[in-house]
């Protein structure tokens, strides 16, 4: 005698019943000879099984394929998240060397941080996770952010020297403080011995404060201006041959992908104007020729996506990856496999431009911070790039 019931699950694990392409229903169906049918309204999921024995076993292993999943569902239930205003100026320092600070925060807290790009026009930090994890997360930046004033503050009193003259404030912008300041200060003490003048970077604000003489400020302002413009013009320059170099690999690796795509729909074409003739056995043959040139068609796409992947990448450092020349699919591909590996404590991912996307929007970095973010996965941002700690 059959038995029929019904199981109540929360419906965003259905799809994880349901599994890849059906793989999870199919396996527990074969093992309990169940129908099994998913409301498309409400969160029921109706059973039929021969005997209340496979009906019980049914339940179970639909029980079992779900349970991480409901765990994962219920930390994001009860997750919160914050926003702290923090002075742009003191992102860089708060993320640290390679990420460093923040992998370090990260870890203690279990936290997910998130800074926002050089360039974006917000100071928010935003914390989320459980409770406790934010509060953590927050009392450990707090705590750097007073160690990093407590450290600059002794750095601008033993700075303060007595030079002869006035002190000036000169806007440069806060994004130019690293090249002025340099490797390890060695930018900025050039320019003081050149100029004979002192120097001090502040943590807010757009303007460095120069002490000297009139004479001997302009001569550093002289010096900074040509430092920024070099700068630039280098940045432009990479930006410009890089752009250049991904248009050679993009053309010159997509050639087959694209011979095999113009020769499936040829044939789909002659495929359905032989149906519509009544040649049904002209139509078969040709709709399979199709299917094999879409297979082909895929083959040689992900062999021009590794080819032009490794082409852009090579002599790259392991812990930088380029995704110039990617399609969405492809670069979460490419993400993933350099994810599991975890070589280098950091990763910085360079996402491109979108130039060779439809209608040249940017479409990799969004659809890369969606991924991470689904995989609880820290990063932050830079001007084209994000950065994974792990």
């Amino acid at each position: 005698m059959s038995v029929e019931g019904t199981i109540n699950i929360d419906r965003r694990c259905f799809r994880y019943v349901i599994g890849n392409k059906g793989s999870n229903i199919k396996d527990i169906i074969a093992k309990t000879q169940s129908k099994i049918d998913l409301s498309n309204d409400n969160d029921e999921i109706k059973i039929t099984s021969e005997n209340q024995e496979k009906y019980n076993l049914t339940v179970e292993l639909i029980n079992e394929t779900i349970s991480p999943f409901l765990e994962r569902l219920s930390i994001q239930d009860n997750s919160v998240q914050i926003v702290l205003s923090i002075p742009k100026q003191l992102h860089g320092r708060l993320i640290g060397p390679g990420g460093s600070n923040l992998k370090e925060i990260s870890q203690a807290s279990k936290a997910r941080i998130s800074f926002p790009g050089r360039h974006e026009n917000t100071e928010d930090v935003t914390i989320s996770g459980l409770s406790e994890q934010v509060e953590k997360a927050k009392e450990l930046i707090e705590a750097k952010i007073e160690e990093l004033n407590s450290n600059s503050n002794n750095n601008n009193n033993n700075n303060s020297d007595n030079f002869e003259g006035e002190a000036e404030l000169y806007e440069v912008g806060s994004r130019y403080f690293g090249v002025i300041i340099g490797k390890r200060g060695s930018t900025i003490n050039d320019i003081k011995q050149q100029a004979n003048v002192n120097i001090i970077v502040p943590d807010n604000g757009d303007s460095i404060k120069i002490i000297g003489t009139d004479e001997n400020r302009q001569n550093a302002k002289n010096i900074i201006s040509f430092l920024i413009n070099k700068h630039d013009q280098i940045r432009i320059q990479k930006s410009d041959e890089n752009a250049e170099k991904t248009d050679e690999y993009y053309n010159k690796y997509r050639k087959d992908m694209e011979k095999h795509v113009q020769a499936r729909n040829r044939l789909f074409k002659e495929a359905e104007e032989a149906f519509k003739r009544g040649d049904g056995a002209l139509a078969k043959e040709l709709s399979e020729q199709a299917k094999n040139e879409d297979k082909l068609f895929q083959k040689a796409r992900l062999d021009s996506a590794l080819k032009i992947f490794k082409a852009q990448n090579k002599g790259r450092s392991k812990s930088e990856i380029d995704l110039h020349g990617l399609q969405v699919d492809e670069a979460l591909f490419v993400v993933d496999n350099y994810l599991n590996k975890k070589k280098t404590p950091t990763l910085t991912i360079i996402t491109g431009k979108g130039l060779h996307s439809e209608g040249h929007k940017f479409k990799i970095g969004p659809a890369l911070e969606e991924h991470l973010n689904q995989k609880n996965i820290p990063f932050t941002h830079e001007e084209g790039k994000l950065v994974i700690t792990f």
